[in-house]
């Protein structure tokens, strides 16, 4: 990765570990958008920025929810927008704005994420479904 650490305070509420792998990704994500040129950091940049952060609130705010229509309808709303992301860093990709091996990390991280999404949506169903019996 980059080196650069962030502090994990032990006393906070713990997060699932797909929060502090995106968390991560954001990381390395908004280092590498601070290296596109200027007129790609105002304009797909910013979207990519946007995007990204809001899909980290989104997956805290999963986090927090207790079980329910709210939480899946967020979950399903980050699958969405994972993809999205996804097809804005191909874009960058194809500008020039990073390299093939940053898009290919960046897809990797992101199919991880989404892979995990997914693992959380189904244990939701399941869970739902054991209790309609």
């Amino acid at each position: 990765m980059t080196g650069l650490k962030i502090n994990k305070r032990k006393d906070s509420f713990q997060l699932p570990p797909i929060v502090e792998n995106y968390f991560d990704f954001c990381v390395w994500l908004l280092q590498k958008i601070s290296k596109f040129s200027k007129d790609q950091r105002y304009l797909l940049g910013s979207r990519i920025e946007n995007l990204s952060l809001t899909i980290l609130e989104s997956l805290i705010e999963g986090a927090l929810h207790k079980k329910g229509l709210k939480k899946m309808t967020l979950l399903e709303d980050v699958k969405m927008k994972l993809e999205q992301l996804r097809y804005l860093l191909r874009l960058a990709m194809a500008i020039r704005a990073i390299n093939k091996r940053s898009h290919h990390y960046g897809s990797r991280r992101l199919q991880e994420v989404g892979t995990m999404v997914g693992g959380w949506i189904k244990s939701m169903r399941q869970r739902n479904l054991s209790y309609e019996l």
